[in-house]
């Protein structure tokens, strides 16, 4: 089984296994140079034409937008080379550059928008947001119930 070792790493099935992709900084400048812009703009670009099954969550291309087939290419291409590995017919197996260049000239250069805009953007969304929001959010509960250093009441009842 993949780990994803990073809360900002995606697994999604995607060319018949699943992969494990992520985009560290290294990564993400690579991408903004071969595209010629920033990852904001690529990830906003690609928004544009996405949406979200209410049932699942998962994201699902809506057709229009302004994302470029190119850009979806590289980050895919790029987040696969930098997240390594693979499972495929079971067995958890090393993505090396040439297994994620081969891999995207396969199921992106003449696949339909369908098929890979979806992975292109859900690796975006985890790479600009990771799980942080999660933890974010926790630690601003926790706060609320933890009595500060200068608060003098008694403590939030709990039931």
């Amino acid at each position: 089984m993949i780990e994803p070792g990073s809360e900002r790493a995606l697994i999604a099935s995607f060319g018949g296994g699943k992969y494990r992709f992520f985009l560290p900084m290294k990564g993400i400048v690579e991408v903004e140079r071969l595209c010629g812009k920033p990852l904001g703009v690529i990830y906003d670009e690609m928004s544009a034409s996405m949406g979200l099954e209410k049932a699942t969550d998962n994201p699902v291309y809506l057709i229009g937008g302004t994302a470029r087939i190119s850009d979806a290419y590289h980050v895919i291409r790029k987040a696969a080379e930098m997240g390594g590995q693979a499972e495929l017919a079971g067995e958890v197996v090393k993505v090396s550059a040439i297994d994620a260049t081969n891999l995207v000239d396969q199921h992106v250069a003449d696949a339909d928008y369908d098929e890979f805009m979806p992975v292109a953007w859900a690796i975006l969304r985890n790479t600009m947001s990771g799980a942080t929001l999660k933890k974010k959010a926790e630690a601003e509960r926790l706060a609320r119930l933890t009595p500060s250093a200068a608060d003098t009441s008694s403590p939030p009842a709990v039931s």
